[in-house]
């Protein structure tokens, strides 16, 4: 798993630290003095199956969806994990989670996908819309986020 943080920490973009002020720069610009110690933390907290509380706390902010938003319905509510716990869980997806998976059940999944994104699955509505279609005058949808 070790170098499995070294490639995240030395890959990391400009993004928010969540609920502790452990900022991303740290991570990136001395990944190769910290990889071993977190690592090493990391494992043993998933060994004992007990995690840092600092690790499960998320700074939640309510988004505006619309002008002049009055209800809880008007909001979008962002989640904003700490660092360290986004990187063990892309992690922990992309070793144990998705070879688990059978590829047919993530065909129309976009989530954990590499190379996905909303405009790839907005592209795949709309191209499975279209189809539809041509063999019928019109197509419900709905649309979960």
């Amino acid at each position: 798993m070790s170098t499995k943080f070294l490639d995240n920490f030395l890959g990391l973009k400009k993004t928010s630290h969540g609920s502790n002020t452990t900022l991303y720069w740290l991570f990136k610009y001395y990944a190769i003095e910290l990889t071993t110690i977190i690592t090493h933390i990391v494992n043993l907290s998933l060994i004992q199956g007990k995690l840092s509380s600092l690790w499960k706390k998320a700074i939640m902010t309510s988004v505006p969806k619309v002008s002049n938003s009055r209800e809880l319905p008007d909001f979008h509510l962002i989640s904003v994990t700490p660092l360290i716990s986004r990187i063990v869980e892309h992690i922990l997806v992309n070793k144990f989670i998705l070879p688990a998976l059978p590829d047919n059940l993530l065909a129309d999944r976009f989530a954990y996908r590499p190379t996905c994104s909303n405009t790839a699955a907005l592209v795949a509505l709309e191209h499975h819309t279209v189809q539809c279609l041509e063999i019928a005058s019109y197509v419900r949808c709905l649309l979960i986020d």
